[in-house]
This record gives structure tokens, C-alpha cells and sequence, in this order.
């Protein structure tokens, strides 16, 4: 019809689907009325190209945009979807980006307030001791980006200058683009949505993009990764165990031995060779009665670190989630120093093999969830951003060989 040939999304429709057959959407998902609002007339166009839509989320169709402002005008949409695609659930109960225990900081996150000559010192060993600058670089449309310091690929932003001001997408590209290293400084405790709306939005949207990008980014917050967007239901319930725990025993060890009447009968010697295991009925009970900590919180422990849904694991599995949780807790990593942790089977901590836990799935309700499904993924690419692996794959990216300044070996050519 006329009126459908007037649509300026119909020739949107038609230059994608020019340039492309395929569209694939990594996590998916509704937040914006406005967004809301075109997304059917332009889906509607798509289909009738022919195009192929693949796309990831971590809701179902039916979930898109729930409680959303208008979400009745919403609903054509889930029903053009639902009609026009086929829905795969996707069981996985592990994020892959988490499990990455031989993480630590590696100089690349800093949980206080650096001086800046510390900071420019850090820099200076990145840029073979070119003195950093300020500059500019291209935006698009003529547009500029204001740079405090910059050298060499190396550049130096505070939160304020990209999430305080009016930034997006282009911008953080154009910051991709021009530096494969970026230090990020001064940013604050990102817990309150209702205050800092935009701020929020725009630092999970600029830590996707230079992820995806593989930048290299050097964190000063004023938070460790597990509380700078707020404690998720998952973190509490570790911490709550790991408090618990530490007011009653002077160690993890010390803590399991206690629990020996609730082992499987099979395994209940405790010594630190051996590899005692607990079910989940008398976890949730021991864990209640010896420390006092809620069984709800003990049950949500148990089956984050039982990925596998066995019923079954072992004490030691236990003791490398609570090293993971600290790790990212804390101020300071665990070191071997710490008794209360590492008292009893050390060697496992901290290797590629031990246990972490996922933050996924964390519930809430209506459109606030999709906002935690950010704050999560943000807080897991912050973590796979530290990670040795990380490292290894931007040296190689960016063809660099400066892993010695970050305490990492170079890899093997």
C-alpha cells in the first residue's frame, strides 16, 4: 500500500536486508518504549524480505519488555516473533566467562583512589616512556572526542568524560578504534539506577563495546567487580555462608571437620588428602545447624556450584566457590597467607580447573530484570577482562609483547 511505501522503516527494512540475508543478535532485549514501539513495523518489513533473524536472550519471547510502559502495544510483536521463529531453551547453568579462576587484578583493577602520578607511571611503561598527552579523536559526522591523555595506542579517560556526558555507542567505537589500551579512572559505586540512570546505562554499554572490541582496560573503582553495579542475590547468599562461617570457626577446614556427621557414609574422613563429598539435603541442614546460616542461602550456594545437578559434591568444590567469592569481594585477593581459606588442599585454589559460580538467572521483576541481566554480564566481562587468557588474546590481537608489565608470561610464539 501507499501508506506502507511512506514508512521510512520499510527502506531501512530494505537496505538491511540488501547488504545482508542473515541478522544475528547477541542478548537481545526490550528496555526502551521507543524501542519497543518500531520494533513489529520493522520486523514485519524483514521477514517479508526474506531475511533470517538469529538472535540469543536471556528471555524467552513471551518475557520481552515485561511491565514495560504499554507493553499491550508490545504484544504483536512477541506474536510476529512467535510465528515467524523457532524458540530453542538453552539449559546452561555455568558462564563461562566466570570460570576463569587463575584470574586475579594483574595490576588491571584497582579497588582505591590512585594518584594520578601513579596512574601516569603505569601508563609511561605502556608507551616505552612517551609522555601522554591530550588530544582528540574522530567520532563520525566531523564530531570529535575529547582525550585526556593519550600515546602510543594508550589513553586515559575518567567515569565523567565518557559516562557523565552525553556519549553512546559511537563514541566508545571511536575509543576502540583509536587505543588498544585504555585506563579508566575514578569510577564510582554504580549501585543506584534510580540516581544515575544515564551514567548506568552508559558505562555497561561502553564496557560491551570495548569487550567486544578486545581493548585492554585498566579499572580504578571504587569497588571490587562483585559490588560496583550492587550485590546480586547469588553474592549475597556466598557472603552470608562466608560470614557466617568465619564468626563461629577460625577456618574453612575447621568448618568441614564440624560438619563430619552430615557427610555420605562412605566418605567421612576429613583429612586433607582425601576427597570428602556432602548431598545437598545434608549441606542444607549441616551448613544451618553448624553455622547458623539460612538454608535458603545454604541451597543457593550448593546449587550454584553443583553446575552438573549431581546432588553430590565435594567439600573441596565448596572450598574453591568461597575462594572465587572472595577474590571478587574483597579489596585484596586470597593469598596463601590466609589461613581461614587455604588451610587444608591449597594446590586447588586459584587453578583453571577449580570452581567459581555464576550470577545468571538472578530473578527480579519486570523491565527492572533486564537492567540485572546488564549489571551481571557487565560485572562477567569485567572479570574475563583481567583474565590471563584475556591478556594473551589482545597481545595477539594488537601484536603486542608487553604481558611482563602486568606480572604475566609472555606465551609461546
Amino acid at each position: 500500500s501507499q501508506r506502507r511505501y511512506e514508512d521510512p522503516l520499510f527502506e531501512v527494512a530494505k537496505q538491511v536486508r540488501s547488504q545482508a540475508q542473515v541478522l544475528c543478535f547477541d542478548e537481545f532485549q526490550v528496555v526502551h518504549i521507543t524501542d519497543a514501539m518500531i520494533l513489529k513495523r520493522l520486523f514485519e518489513f524483514l521477514f517479508s524480505f526474506g531475511a533470517i533473524v538469529v538472535a540469543t536472550s536471556n528471555r524467552p519471547p513471551v518475557d520481552l519488555y515485561k511491565g514495560g510502559l504499554n507493553r499491550q502495544r508490545f504484544l504483536p510483536f512477541i506474536d510476529l516473533l512467535l510465528d515467524s521463529c523457532e524458540v530453542f531453551h538453552i539449559e546452561t547453568h555455568k558462564d563461562y566467562r566466570l570460570s576463569k579462576m587463575a584470574a586475579n587484578s594483574h595490576g588491571l583493577y584497582f579497588v582505591r583512589e590512585r594518584p594520578q602520578e601513579e596512574i601516569l607511571k603505569q601508563m609511561l611503561g605502556l608507551t616505552q616512556g612517551e609522555q601522554p598527552e591530550p588530544g582528540v579523536v574522530q567520532v563520525a559526522m566531523g564530531r570529535e572526542l575529547q582525550v585526556p591523555l593519550m600515546a602510543k595506542g594508550v589513553a586515559q579517560f575518567a567515569f565523567a568524560d565518557l559516562c557523565e556526558a552525553a556519549m553512546g555507542t559511537p563514541d566508545f567505537l571511536a575509543v576502540a578504534r583509536n587505543f588498544h589500551t585504555v585506563f579508566l579512572s575514578r569510577i564510582p559505586e554504580l549501585t543506584d539506577m534510580q540516581q544515575f540512570p544515564n551514567e548506568i546505562r552508559r558505562f555497561i554499554d561502553l564496557v560491551d563495546v570495548l569487550y567486544e572490541k578486545h581493548v585492554r582496560v585498566i579499572f580504578d573503582a571504587a569497588a571490587p567487580p562483585f559490588r560496583l553495579l550492587g550485590i546480586t542475590a547469588t553474592t549475597a547468599n556466598f557472603e552470608e555462608l562466608r560470614q557466617a562461617i568465619q564468626k563461629k570457626f577460625p577456618t574453612v577446614q575447621a568448618f568441614f571437620e564440624a560438619l563430619q556427621p552430615f557427610l555420605l557414609e562412605s566418605e567421612k574422613s576429613i583429612s586433607q588428602d582425601a576427597d570428602a563429598a556432602i548431598n545437598r539435603e545434608n549441606w542444607v541442614k549441616g551448613a544451618h545447624l553448624t553455622v547458623g546460616v539460612s538454608t535458603e542461602a545454604a541451597l543457593q550456594v550448593f546449587e550454584k556450584i553443583d553446575v552438573q545437578s549431581k546432588g553430590i559434591l565435594p567439600l573441596d568444590a565448596i572450598r574453591s566457590g568461597l575462594y572465587f567469592h572472595m577474590l571478587n569481594f574483597d579489596v585484596t585477593r586470597p593469598t596463601e597467607k590466609n589461613v581461614f581459606l587455604f588451610q587444608g588442599r591449597p594446590a586447588t585454589l586459584g587453578s583453571p580447573k577449580a570452581v567459581g559460580y555464576e550470577l545468571f538467572n538472578e530473578g527480579g521483576s519486570s523491565g527492572a530484570q533486564d537492567i540485572q541481566f546488564a549489571y551481571v554480564r557487565t560485572v562477567s566481562r569485567i572479570r574475563d577482562m583481567i583474565s590471563t587468557s584475556y591478556l594473551e588474546d589482545h597481545q595477539k590481537i594488537f601484536k603486542l609483547q608487553d604481558l611482563r608489565l602486568f606480572g604475566v608470561p609472555t606465551p609461546p610464539a
